[in-house]
């Protein structure tokens, strides 16, 4: 039962991920600001320049 809990909470992790990624890279393909998606996703600059650049 506890390792259902896990493995559930752990795909929902992983899904907020997958969603929070599409979003990121929407909002480049749109050109917004690296600073803006940042501020609106919680994911730091470096991070959002390295997706950027293996688009």
């Amino acid at each position: 039962n506890s390792w259902e809990k896990r493995g559930y909470r752990k795909g929902r992790e992983e899904g907020r991920e997958e969603g929070k990624y599409e979003v990121i890279m929407n909002m480049l393909k749109k050109n917004f600001p690296i600073e803006m998606i940042s501020e609106a996703t919680n994911v730091a600059k470096e991070e959002i320049e390295k997706m950027r650049d293996e688009m």
